[in-house]
């Protein structure tokens, strides 16, 4: 137990280390295991902006990883959990958004923001704060209306 919770330490590391050479210009490219941390620490900010994260979101952004990254339910599982203290430690949300708007392809900030919107319908209840985050998400990775629409739409 204690050799994997120093795992988990040593790969928030790597990726803050990482993080910090991307935001000082210093690497041009953001490994592809980065991106899907980064973007589930902005899942779990969407799952969480509503003060709760319950089994149906914590269900959802599991599935959704599983999909986008093609990795196992246990390695996601892994991730979600290295996430959520990066999310929880960082206080870096803003500058997570700009890599992965820079860094992902429009296909892949689509599938993003759509996997945003499942997470949010996942317990049946769309908050206020929840249609806020999203909007702002959407903006952030910028996206236009139409994309917006286009990656909700897929979900139906």
């Amino acid at each position: 137990m204690a050799e994997e919770v120093c795992n988990i330490f040593n790969r928030i590391q790597d990726v803050l280390s990482e993080l910090e050479l991307y935001e000082e210009g210093e690497r041009a490219e953001l490994s592809t295991e980065h991106a899907h941390l980064l973007s589930s620490v902005i899942l779990l900010h969407i799952a969480f902006v509503d003060l709760s994260y319950t089994e149906e979101e914590e269900d959802a952004l599991i599935a959704a990883l599983v999909q986008q990254a093609n990795i196992s339910e246990g390695v996601a599982r892994r991730v979600i959990e290295v996430a959520d203290v990066v999310r929880i430690k960082s206080g870096r949300l803003s500058s997570f958004l700009e890599i992965l708007q820079e860094q992902l392809s429009l296909e892949q900030r689509m599938g993003l923001y759509g996997s945003c919107w499942t997470l949010i319908r996942a317990d049946g209840i769309i908050q206020a704060v929840e249609l806020q985050a999203a909007t702002e998400l959407g903006k952030r990775l910028g996206l236009s209306a139409e994309q917006e629409l286009e990656a909700r739409a897929r979900l139906v």
